[in-house]
This record gives C-alpha cells, structure tokens and sequence, in this order.
C-alpha cells in the first residue's frame, strides 16, 4: 500500500490509500512498506498510460489530454529526481534492461503539441534539424523531468545510426 500521493505515479497498477489516510510511519517501517512506488511500478505506469491512450477513439482523446500530459510528467520527474540524487536502488540502476523489456518497444514519450507518445529512441534534446519532420525534440521542463526523459532513453543528439534509420523510415 502506498500513500495517496502516490497515486499519480502508479495510477490504478498498485493500491494506495483513500485520501488523508496512510500507515504512520513506524508501521510502515516495521511491516517494509515503501513509502513511495518502487522505480519498476513507475515504468509500468508508463506503458499502462501509453496503451491505455492507444486505445482510446479519436473522440476520446482531447477529454484526456491532460490526463495523459499530468501522469506521465509526474513519472519522469520522480524518475529524475531519483536518479539525481542517486536513490535508485541496484536493481534499478544496475538492469536497465529489464526497462527497456518492460516497455517492449512501447512508446512512453509524451509530446502535448502532438498529441502523442514517442519511442525514447525517436526522440533528442538537441540537434534535430531535417529529421524533425519523424522524429521528437521534447520541451525544456526542467532538471527532473530530462534526467527522467534521459533514463528512458532520450538522448542528447542524433548519430549517424540514427540519420540512416531516418531514412529508412522515409522510404
């Protein structure tokens, strides 16, 4: 069980507290409750978020754009407030893998002005140029939420790999 403040990071995929209630803390630390959701729910989030927006109508979407910009962006600040002070755990700095498995090529990347989500790999802070017309450059919004973006996998700049995979994409 989590506090109810961890309900914009893990949504309806763990269960937390009605609003206002919570373990005190000395329970929590006796029974090894976390305080807050452990790095692999935040991920799982994402993809939750992600597929849920893909399933959606094209007539359901403008209802919930803010619903999808708010959740995701509350997990990629928390993941880069994390990683910023070093408070991921081995598992999570250590099996980087098991991210990338758990998003299974999921796009996780929201962009507001597009309305839509993006594969990390598709998507650089700088240096986009010609390939802006299939790939992403996110808005600076701060030291948390691009060390989030960057632990999912947004890059700083394109290489040549990714220059050739735009091509490819073209054809």
């Amino acid at each position: 069980l989590f506090p109810h403040s961890a309900v914009a990071l893990v949504g309806r995929i763990a269960p937390v507290f009605r609003r206002g209630t919570d373990l005190p803390k000395e329970l929590r630390e006796v029974l090894g409750a976390p305080a807050a959701p452990p790095t692999i729910l935040l991920v799982h989030q994402l993809r939750s978020v992600s597929e849920a927006w893909g399933s959606l109508s094209p007539e359901q979407r403008p209802a919930l754009e803010a619903v999808a910009g708010d959740a995701t962006s509350r997990v990629y600040r928390e993941l880069g407030a994390r990683s910023g002070r070093d408070e991921l755990d081995d598992y999570e700095v250590d099996d980087h893998a098991e991210t990338v498995q758990i998003l299974g090529g999921v796009p996780c990347v929201w962009h507001s002005p597009t309305r839509k989500f993006w594969h990390p790999h598709h998507c650089f802070f700088e240096g986009l140029g010609p390939l802006a017309l299939l790939r992403l450059r996110p808005a600076p919004a701060g030291r948390d939420l691009d060390l989030g973006l960057d632990w999912l996998g947004v890059r700083r700049r394109p290489d040549a790999e990714d220059c050739l995979e735009f091509l490819r994409d073209l054809g």
